[in-house]
């Protein structure tokens, strides 16, 4: 995505927990992890802002792994990129709650291996989350999925 020149940005990498050892300079060593990346555009002149959410390098076992909830009260636009890169499919399942504690299934969907899926939500609440699930019966796969959303 092009950027304007006076497009104001705010970027944060924050990991989903701390890892590694603290080192002498204070930064972390890091190990092999997931990353969340957290980025906000608002360009000016511009009615709508743009967020993206990306956790990258996932390891997605049967078990699943389930990505923080996001506050969706505001965005008038979202969607969740899903890429797979792992060697079998994968299930991905969009919930949304109204209380960010019950949570209702909106839609499922089946990542092929080595292929991406967009998924948007059919029905709105307050707060929207996505669970990935590993159909392999090899094991695990890996995935990034980016969370980008207008408001």
């Amino acid at each position: 995505m092009a950027l304007k020149k006076h497009a104001s940005i705010h970027s944060a990498c924050t990991p989903v927990r701390k890892i590694g050892k603290k080192l002498k300079s204070g930064r972390r060593k890091s190990r092999k992890s997931p990353k969340n990346v957290t980025r906000i555009v608002s360009e000016p002149g511009s009615q709508h802002t743009f967020s993206e959410q990306q956790f990258l390098g996932l390891k997605v076992t049967k078990q699943g792994v389930t990505l923080p909830v996001q506050n969706t009260s505001l965005t008038t636009l979202l969607s969740y990129a899903i890429m797979n890169h792992g060697p079998g499919p994968i299930l991905a399942t969009l919930e949304v709650s109204p209380n960010a504690i019950q949570f209702a299934s909106d839609q499922k969907h089946t990542v092929p291996a080595g292929a991406m899926k967009v998924i948007n939500p059919m029905h709105f609440l307050k707060w929207t989350r996505l669970s990935l699930t590993s159909e392999s019966s090899g094991g695990s796969s890996t995935a990034d999925v980016y969370f980008q959303s207008q408001y």
